[in-house]
């Protein structure tokens, strides 16, 4: 048994799924095939859904990542980069991560301290293209 597909019990008895066994292998196969069937020119026309840019008028650091994905899946990478720089990257390591949870292959783990390391480099990294970007736009508008 794949030990991030088994189960936990929690203090209350009550039996809980781990994330990457449970529910994240269907949502990012459900991104993935939504990438392919939705078109660029629907997301133009869609209402804006993020919170930041209704609110303060400014993106944040995710917004841009549908489109890029989008275009991405319809071999559009010039306007899957401009739309978000880190969403092909982000979706073909989503990918990745679904073909090999699919074929079950045993990937021998990180350091857990490798792991940390290059997560908290990519947060880091994303939030700051975030910050520049919001920064950008904020300052194009006064």
């Amino acid at each position: 048994m794949d030990s991030s597909c088994a189960s936990d019990s929690g203090a209350s008895g009550r039996r809980r799924v781990r994330w990457a066994g449970g529910f994240a292998p269907h949502i990012v196969a459900g991104a993935l095939v939504l990438s392919f069937v939705l078109r660029s020119t629907w997301l133009d026309a869609a209402p804006v859904f993020c919170a930041t840019r209704r609110m303060f008028g400014i993106p944040c650091p995710g917004c841009g990542l549908t489109h890029s994905w989008v275009a991405a899946a319809h071999g559009d990478f010039v306007e899957a980069f401009s739309a978000h720089p880190f969403g092909p990257l982000l979706m073909l390591a989503a990918a990745t991560w679904l073909v090999l949870r699919l074929l079950r292959v045993q990937v021998r783990p990180w350091p857990v301290r490798l792991e940390r390391s290059f997560g908290l480099a990519f947060l880091v990294t994303f939030l700051a293209f975030g910050v520049w970007r919001a920064g950008a736009t904020a300052f194009a508008v006064l």
